[in-house]
This record gives C-alpha cells, sequence and structure tokens, in this order.
C-alpha cells in the first residue's frame, strides 16, 4: 500500500479502498482530457496509478480503463458543458468530477479537500514540465490548485452557481 495512500485515508477519514478508488477517478478524469504520451509518462511518474486507475474502474468511479479513451460521465458531463470557458469550464468539470466522486461515497466537502491533495501529489511525482503540460490541458486542475488549498475547489464549484 502506497504511503500516499495511507496519509490521504488517514487525513480525510476515509478507507484506504475509497482513497485508491477515489485516487483513480481524478486520475481518470484526466485521462480523458491530455495526449496519451503525457498521460503515459504521468502513469509512469506516479507509483500505483495504474492500480488505481484500475479500481476506479471496477468501482464505477470512471468510465474509462487505462488505454481504453473512454470518456466515462465525466466525459458526458465535460461534454454537455463545453462551451464554457476558462474558469468556467473547469468549475463544470470540477463539479462533473465531484458527482463521480460522491458515487464512490466520497460527499462534496471530502473532495473539496481530496482532489487538491491528490493533484499537489501527482505534481510532486510528475514534475513541473509534465504537470504544467496536464494544467494546460485540464481546467479542472487550474481550477483546483487556484489558491493551493482546499477552498479553490469550493471557490470553483461555487462559480456553478
Amino acid at each position: 500500500m502506497s504511503e500516499f495512500i495511507q496519509q490521504l485515508a488517514s487525513q480525510l477519514g476515509i478507507g484506504t479502498e475509497q482513497a485508491e478508488t477515489a485516487t483513480g477517478t481524478v486520475l481518470g478524469a484526466i485521462q480523458d482530457k491530455i495526449p496519451g504520451q503525457d498521460f503515459d509518462a504521468l502513469l509512469k511518474a506516479v507509483p500505483g496509478g495504474s492500480g488505481w486507475l484500475q479500481a476506479a474502474a471496477r468501482a464505477g468511479g470512471s468510465g474509462a480503463a487505462p488505454g481504453s479513451g473512454a470518456g466515462g460521465l465525466l466525459g458526458a458531463a465535460a461534454g454537455m458543458l463545453g462551451n464554457l470557458g476558462g474558469v468556467g469550464k473547469g468549475a463544470a468539470e470540477l463539479g462533473g468530477l465531484v458527482s463521480l466522486l460522491d458515487k464512490i461515497g466520497i460527499d462534496a466537502g471530502t473532495a473539496a479537500k481530496l482532489v487538491p491533495m491528490v493533484l499537489s501529489f501527482l505534481k510532486s511525482q510528475a514534475g513541473d514540465s509534465l504537470f504544467q503540460r496536464v494544467a494546460s490541458s485540464v481546467p479542472f486542475v487550474g481550477a483546483a490548485l487556484e489558491t493551493g488549498e482546499p477552498a479553490g475547489v469550493a471557490g470553483a464549484l461555487g462559480k456553478l452557481f
């Protein structure tokens, strides 16, 4: 078991399986938005990432299996909201991600803490160059890390309403 997953579970008061599934759900949302070679590089940089992505696919937290290119529920939601730009699109994607996390038992308050923690971990593993490419392709990444605090997710979600 990954030290990150244990730490995430402990800090959020969730089980380790739920932490793995939630982390995989975030990865699946990113997978739907970036070029395949960048996602492959991200998975290679993140120990356990493939397993977390598979856990999310099994649990229904992500419609995409590794390498499938399937859009999943988040892809469908993002497609419906595709006319939004900038922060609005990032906030809409965050809303879709929070809905997916809710399906695996992660409430919105916990998701507001979890998403920035997962993204910060991914950034620490991937390095600045790769993570910058991810952030430029995935609007919710920038929206979630906007303030560097969990409030960034809440603020982005607040822009939906």
